[in-house]
């Protein structure tokens, strides 16, 4: 049987209910690829963002996945995704801890994780987002932050870490961030600082 594919955009999306199983899927040999520009979900409550969530599915600017209660973004949960090239928002959220593989949207320039309840970064969080020029990590409850967490991150130009519960930072943790304009620590327990890490 031969395949028909259809192309929508949308400018703007804001959903209400939970649509993830059918997004983007295909039924009787008919393949959707949906174009959004921007789209929001504003479900408050959907605990687990599952796997292949996103299938087929282009985002040319924004995901916003902010103020729910998801305490679970299963690991391939972005794979299947078409393009994403802009902003990912996940702030005011329940997540204890990032599983996810940001491979399928490597492309991001903004990761929005503030205000959940994270409390490890682990040094392959983020080795895939090479493109990301703005990571806010602030108000949540990350006791620490793995050697080399931030060592691919090599566009970053923002970072916000302040609000968390960090007593000390590796010495070498900023070496690779060379366009690094804004550092946020600020509300950490850091009893001092090392003059290294600007180095």
């Amino acid at each position: 049987l031969d395949e028909t594919f259809y192309n929508i955009e949308c400018e703007e999306v804001i959903l209400d209910e939970s649509l993830f199983p059918s997004l983007g899927k295909s039924q009787n040999k008919t393949l959707i690829n949906i174009i959004y520009n921007s789209f929001i979900l504003t479900n408050k409550n959907y605990p687990t963002i599952p796997n292949f969530a996103f299938s087929n599915i282009y985002f040319e600017t924004k995901l916003d996945l902010s103020n729910n209660q998801i305490k679970q973004i299963e690991k391939e949960a972005f794979n299947g995704i078409n393009q994403l090239n802009g902003d990912l928002l996940l702030s005011s959220n329940k997540l204890k801890i990032i599983l996810i593989n940001f491979r399928p949207i490597e492309n991001l320039t903004l990761l929005d994780l503030s205000s959940n309840e994270i409390e490890l970064i682990k040094n392959t969080t983020f080795n895939s987002l090479k493109m990301l020029k703005s990571l806010d990590l602030s108000y949540n409850h990350i006791l620490s932050v793995e050697k080399g967490s931030f060592d691919s991150l090599n566009n970053l130009e923002s970072l916000n870490l302040k609000n968390n519960e960090l007593k000390e930072l590796d010495t070498n943790i900023f070496n690779n961030l060379n366009y690094l304009t804004y550092l946020f620590i600020s509300n950490n327990f850091l009893k001092s600082i090392n003059s290294s890490l600007f180095k």
